[in-house]
């Protein structure tokens, strides 16, 4: 009887452990935030939250407005506004909310339900956009899809902004304006192209 008490003693310690070690790796916050000079595997927020020189290795949760400073992320999901300025995210993106990029790095695909405006910044993978307007300033970016948000008319603004692929309006009502240093290497489809 006393080899079957210590056997499942040292059977639920050990599974408690490895919960606890779990829940280590993932760092969960609830209100209003600030957090600078810190390393994480995991940061999953509720509220608003202010990066400031944060490495997260792993995922990025945030409901609520995030605004971050140069650091550096994997995976990224905001439910909510968003601000970057000189971060640099290597995983894929998806934000349910407005998003303005400054001195941006982004090397896998990113999804934005809402507002884009971007400058200075590259996109190494295919951007997805469900908004009326999306606007780029001095960027590089691959392709771009944007998806039809309700009868609104939809317009995309492209100044000193390079894109290497394909631009896709699902509405095919979409009005592409872009200055003389713009370009755009692939194809347009659903849009006409207005220069300045």
């Amino acid at each position: 009887m006393t080899k079957k008490l210590i056997m499942m003693s040292l059977l639920l310690a050990s599974s408690f452990t490895v919960v606890a070690k779990d829940a280590v790796n993932t760092t969960m916050q609830f209100g209003n935030s600030e957090i600078k000079n810190s390393e994480f595997q995991n940061l999953h927020h509720s509220g608003n939250l202010e990066l400031e020189k944060v490495n997260i290795r792993g995922s990025l949760i945030v409901n609520g407005h995030l605004e971050a400073k140069d650091s550096k992320f994997n995976e990224v999901t905001i439910n909510g506004d968003s601000e970057f300025s000189k971060v640099s995210i290597d995983g894929p993106v998806n934000v349910n909310g407005q998003i303005e990029v400054s001195e941006g790095k982004f090397a896998d695909v990113v999804l934005v339900n809402g507002h884009l405006e971007a400058k200075n910044s590259a996109f190494k993978q295919p951007i997805t956009v469900t908004s009326t307007k999306v606007e780029f300033k001095k960027c590089e970016l691959q392709d771009l899809h944007i998806q039809k948000s309700g009868n609104a008319k939809q317009k995309l603004e492209l100044k000193e902004t390079q894109v290497k692929g394909n631009i896709i309006f699902d509405s095919n009502e979409g009005v592409i304006e872009m200055d003389d240093k713009s370009k755009i290497g692939g194809k347009v489809t659903g849009a006409k192209v207005e220069k300045d």
